[in-house]
């Protein structure tokens, strides 16, 4: 997508926005080269050993490192919406994915993905947001990923669900509507600054 208005609109400033792993990509540089800002919500270095409670360590550890490889090697994918992680996975997707939450260092663990390399290089301003009550992109986890950004200007934001007037919001409430449409306005004001900084 990068590419694609990097090539329609070669004249203005081009921002991202990526949720968990959409931001991975566009930290480590899959989402266009000309970004003037990006915005990741609860995009972290996960370590599944270190997720807590333990139930929820049972469940990512469990859940989809032995029923979710599982039941990917049966469907041929892993069927996400029907298990309340979002969307569906691609086999070879969740199979690496689950790969790197055994690893203490997630993907950059991983010599074959030159995610640290990649990291560093980066220079686009980052807004890195997460939530008090998201166990799997917890604030420690989001800065041990921010703290490999050395290059790029970091704005790190954590968000508690008092703020939003709301119960919860866990790893997915920022993007739904019914839980953060009001806050928006501020992801999309970070991202106009630093298009209209870049513009000049």
């Amino acid at each position: 997508m990068g590419t694609w208005a990097e090539e329609k609109f070669p004249d203005l400033p081009h921002t991202a926005l990526g949720h968990s792993v959409g931001g991975h990509a566009l930290l480590l540089g899959y989402g266009g080269q000309r970004l003037s800002g990006i915005a990741t919500i609860a995009t972290a270095m996960v370590a599944a050993r270190e997720i807590a409670p333990r139930s929820e360590r049972f469940r990512v550890e469990f859940g989809l490192g032995v029923f979710g490889r599982a039941i990917t090697r049966v469907f041929g994918y892993m069927p996400g919406s029907r298990v309340g992680l979002g969307e569906d996975i691609p086999a070879a997707a969740l199979y690496e994915w689950t790969k790197w939450l055994r690893r203490p260092h997630f993907f950059f663990d991983d010599p074959s993905f030159d995610a640290e390399a990649r990291a560093s290089r980066l220079r686009t301003p980052v807004l890195a947001l997460g939530t008090s009550d998201d166990p799997w992109a917890t604030e420690a986890f989001i800065d041990a990923l921010t703290d490999r950004l050395r290059l790029a200007p970091v704005t790190r934001r954590t968000i508690a669900p008092a703020e939003l007037g709301t119960e919860a919001i866990g790893h997915l409430g920022l993007m739904r509507r019914s839980v953060a449409e009001a806050f928006w306005p501020e992801i999309l004001d970070w991202l106009e600054t630093r298009a209209a900084a870049d513009n000049r």
